[in-house]
């Protein structure tokens, strides 16, 4: 099952969750879905903000607080398991591709 999830705090004020695909992968890449993204969630407000988008099923999640990036890692569909990077300074490249773009 694509329904790994994760919640790192990244802040007092903010955590990150990962939300897996649930076996729709096209959702993944749905801008109006939060499966398959991982999500900065205010914690006062719980306002959200999609950070990343392509994911199947994040379930291992690391904050690195001295150079503001998480590290993530995700289960392909046969095999093809990442270990990704994401810097929270540059979001401009945040779509990781699934289901278009997959090594497993």
């Amino acid at each position: 099952m694509q329904s790994g999830g994760r919640i790192v705090a990244i802040n007092d004020q903010h955590i990150v969750l990962s939300t897996g695909e649930f076996r729709s992968r096209y959702l993944a890449q749905n801008i109006n879905s939060v499966n398959g993204k991982l999500i900065k969630i205010n914690i006062n407000n719980s306002n959200f903000k999609i950070i990343s988008t392509g994911h199947r099923n994040v379930q291992g999640l690391f904050y690195d607080e001295k150079e503001n990036f998480l590290i993530f890692t995700e289960h392909g569909p046969a095999g093809g398991d990442e270990i990704n990077l994401l810097d929270l300074n540059n979001l401009d490249t945040n779509n990781f591709g699934w289901p278009f773009v997959s090594y497993g």
